[in-house]
């Protein structure tokens, strides 16, 4: 059973990504099922829309908060230089949320995107 802060936070998550353009909304969706962040042509190639439009649908769901740019270090780098290694969601609890939201048939889709995508290329 979810706890009532639980709840509370899946809710307002879910409000937020009910605000967002439909094509922001398939951006976040795609992130939702990869989990983790990832580079962004992974990100654009999933989400299932032209590139140009995927592209300017990430910004708007990067300026929504709900998704971030996330950093990492280049390997072997010591001096604390860090570089962007994709985007993906802000906070776990809005990953939950917009995750358990997409209907079973499109979240299937977009689970088979990523080995079609890797497949093809």
């Amino acid at each position: 059973m979810k706890s009532h802060i639980g709840l509370v936070g899946r809710s307002a998550e879910l409000e937020r990504v009910g605000r967002l353009p439909a094509g922001a909304r398939a951006v976040v969706e795609a992130a939702a099922v990869l989990q983790v962040p990832v580079p962004v042509p992974v990100l654009v190639a999933i989400c299932g829309l032209e590139r140009a439009d995927a592209l300017a649908w990430l910004e708007e769901a990067l300026r929504s908060g709900l998704l971030s740019e996330h950093t990492a270090l280049p390997r072997g780098a010591s001096d604390g230089s860090a570089r962007t290694a994709g985007v993906g969601f802000r906070h776990m609890l809005a990953l939950q949320a917009v995750y358990e939201s997409i209907a079973l048939p499109r979240r299937q889709v977009l689970h088979g995107r990523p080995v079609t995508r890797v497949i093809t290329r």
